[in-house]
């Protein structure tokens, strides 16, 4: 009874230890603003409503159950594990939808070249820019050096995606990259895809992509819709778990004019819609081609060009 009784007591804690363990993870990733709710169905609505209001001190844990449990896709609100949980192995259909918007434009901006050099701001694991080296583009691409945090996506845990023309290197683009060997005045485009509201001073990466940019280089960034990203920023009544890691909540003007103040001038500006839903994609590219109406696009893709500083006058 006595070795028994021991077992079953070294289970239970053993189910503790994990319970806390999720809670923990919980409660970090809650923080950190990394969860979201998707809504498919009246049914799952309700049940994800309970699972939250259950035990508010750990919401995600009733949620993790009641996911696996009904099994339901998110479609309406942004959802846990769309693109924040990149391991380097798996590319999610989204992340594809991403690199194919961006071979389009390459194409659009460099007709006649053939040796691009690349760098993508935020590139995490480097599946986008992995997945536009694998696109026809690609063969116009010499090289993509993508440049990430570690606080984001882990990725000191995690492996980088594989190319003989991707490099992958860590370092903080608010302040003077200390330690990297960037190729300076040598890149033909840097891409920065849902990065710079992440940031507390972008004015910085601003001003590292001009440093890195040839004359006449181009610069790709994408934001947030105004009132999404406000959403995601602040929450919604237990519906969309707030996103505290958004540092910057400003329209397209405004970052236009901290990229004018970094040298740069907009020529383009227009709405982009990218939903991982396999079915839409086509659609989607279709109606991003003929600009598609704001109101349809959850995203503002903005195209920037370096403007060529005036020498100093004598």
């Amino acid at each position: 009874m006595r070795d028994g009784s021991l077992t079953t007591l070294a289970r239970r804690s053993v189910a503790g230890s994990a319970t806390e363990n999720e809670a923990n993870e919980g409660n970090r990733r809650r923080e950190a603003g990394e969860w979201g709710i998707s809504i498919t169905s009246a049914k799952s609505y309700l049940n994800i409503h309970f699972a939250l209001n259950k035990d508010m001190r750990n919401p995600q844990a009733n949620l993790g159950a009641v996911v696996r449990s009904t099994g339901w896709i998110g479609a309406v609100f942004p959802a846990r594990r769309m693109d924040r949980y990149a391991d380097g192995r798996t590319v999610s259909f989204r992340r594809r939808q991403k690199a194919g918007m961006l071979s389009e434009i390459v194409e659009e901006l460099f007709p006649d070249r053939d040796d691009l050099l690349i760098a993508d701001f935020g590139c995490a694991d480097g599946a986008v820019p992995v997945e536009l080296l694998n696109s026809p583009t690609g063969r116009s691409i010499r090289q993509i050096i993508g440049i990430t945090r570690l606080d984001y996506n882990d990725c000191l845990f995690k492996p980088a995606a594989e190319h003989p023309r991707f490099r992958r290197l860590v370092g903080n683009l608010e302040k003077w990259p200390h330690g990297l060997t960037l190729p300076w005045a040598q890149c033909d485009l840097v891409t920065a895809t849902a990065f710079f509201h992440y940031l507390r001073r972008p004015r910085a990466a601003f001003d590292l992509a001009y440093r890195l940019l040839k004359d006449d280089g181009w610069l790709i960034a994408t934001f947030p819709a105004l009132n999404l990203l406000r959403l995601r920023r602040h929450g919604f009544v237990g519906l969309v778990s707030r996103n505290g890691r958004i540092r910057r909540v400003q329209g397209l003007d405004a970052w236009s004019a901290l990229a004018a103040k970094a040298g740069f001038e907009e020529t383009q500006r227009f709405a982009v819609q990218w939903t991982g839903v396999r079915c839409l994609s086509a659609f989607e590219g279709w109606l991003r081609r003929r600009h598609l109406p704001p109101l349809l696009g959850s995203n503002r893709l903005v195209i920037y060009r370096k403007r060529r500083r005036e020498p100093p006058s004598m």
